[in-house]
């Protein structure tokens, strides 16, 4: 979700946004989503909340590369794109992970050969496999785990959607 600030009152993005893999999205005029705010306080309720879970999750990912190695780290944003992507595939380059990651192409490479050969992913030319996705929230350790308990408990949805373990959920637009 973008532009849940607007239910603060904030118009103001100081960042562009940028899709990480493919997927599905709604587009909504920021005006069209205040009004239906306004209108609505279910959504009000809703972007706040996601607004809270998504500090969590930013206070992680610092703290995640403050405390923990490449591997770790590589396989708690892993074990997140899954939790976002329907399927067990996604395609990503080794650049645009190191990116993610803050470290150096090599160092992804390292790390995505540490996890293929442990069996729990596989690793094409831009493409992933989850293979194993217990074993890498294992590996991911400490690093993954409480902001996914406090996204769902905030927004009472599953975020596991690319896990077979939870029920998948679609938001269709109103016609």
């Amino acid at each position: 979700m973008t532009g849940a600030a607007l239910v603060e009152g904030d118009a103001y993005t100081p960042y562009e946004l940028i899709t990480q893999v493919e997927g599905d999205a709604l587009v909504m005029m920021a005006s069209d989503f205040v009004a239906f705010a306004l209108a609505t306080p279910e959504l009000r309720i809703f972007a706040r909340r996601f607004l809270r879970s998504l500090g969590v999750q930013v206070s992680y990912t610092a703290l995640a590369n403050a405390k923990f190695e490449i591997r770790q780290r590589l396989a708690r944003w892993l074990v997140m794109v899954h939790d976002r992507v329907p399927g067990r595939s996604f395609q990503l380059t080794h650049d645009y992970l190191a990116i993610m990651l803050g470290v150096r192409r090599s160092s992804v490479t390292d790390a995505l050969h540490l996890l293929e050969g442990e069996t729990l992913i596989r690793s094409t030319r831009m493409s992933i496999e989850i293979r194993d996705r217990q074993g890498l929230i294992t590996v991911a350790g400490e690093a993954y785990g409480a902001p996914e308990v406090e996204y769902e408990r905030l927004m009472a949805l599953p975020l596991a959607t690319g896990s077979p373990a939870f029920p998948s959920v679609r938001i269709a637009a109103a016609n």
